[in-house]
């Protein structure tokens, strides 16, 4: 069972890093296993960029299936909800191909995507986290930006940070 709950971790963290990677260098090379030194030199970048945000939803689709729920792992770490907020926004930063011109004259492909197909996507997965009893807005919102905030209910993903010189010394 651990893992399994590894191997998500590892493809929503994969899909996050991919997810940026994607927005400032467009077609990135796919790794989805371990290069060897004798690859090295053969190393080419995806095809299109659409391909790169399919590489994404399928890592995150596998996570979705493999990480627990918020509070059934520890603090800090990926859940099934984080993975679905993620998915939810690069499918809404793939519309961008559609609407945006100059997005769509460097990533032709999505030509004959449909939009309303991403936007439903969307929904459902947005709905999903709104419908589970694990998240739900604060009282007051400004407890977020607070020490109050960390953890909490509102935050989908929290990362853990170590406020601490002694450990980071800088």
């Amino acid at each position: 069972e651990s893992k399994s709950v590894n191997l998500g971790e590892g493809k929503f963290l994969r899909a996050y890093a991919y997810s940026k990677l994607v927005l400032i260098f467009g077609r990135v090379p796919l790794f989805d296993h371990v290069i060897l030194p004798n690859e090295f030199e053969t190393v080419e970048r995806a095809s299109t960029e659409k391909e790169v945000f399919d590489f994404i939803k399928a890592d995150l689709d596998d996570a979705i299936a493999h990480l627990p729920e918020k509070g059934d792992i520890e603090v800090g770490r990926a859940t099934k909800g984080a993975a679905q907020a993620l998915k939810a926004r690069v499918c809404m930063r793939e519309t961008g191909y559609i609407y945006n011109s100059v997005m769509s004259s460097r990533a032709p492909e999505y030509a004959g995507v449909n939009a309303n197909d991403l936007w439903q996507e969307v929904y459902d997965l947005t709905k999903s986290i709104m419908a589970s009893p694990k998240y739900d807005l604060l009282p007051n919102f400004a407890e977020v930006f607070e020490l109050e905030g960390e953890n909490r209910e509102e935050t989908v993903w929290d990362q853990q940070y170590v406020n601490d010189l002694a450990v980071t010394t800088w």
